[in-house]
């Protein structure tokens, strides 16, 4: 469950809403964009735990 809220999701979702929702994140917090790197992996890690089935 933290790990949909970090991406801003409740359940119940389906892989390819987390999946889209992941993608425009990533666009958002990644530092080649002006993100934050401490963001883009704490998505990465939402992102390992929701592919693993929580």
């Amino acid at each position: 469950v933290l790990a949909l809220s970090q991406l801003g999701l409740k359940a119940p979702v389906t892989d390819e809403q987390i999946r889209r929702r992941y993608k425009e994140l990533v666009m958002q917090h990644h530092p080649d964009r002006g993100g934050n790197e401490q963001q883009l992996q704490a998505l990465n890690q939402a992102m390992a735990v929701l592919k693993t089935g929580f």
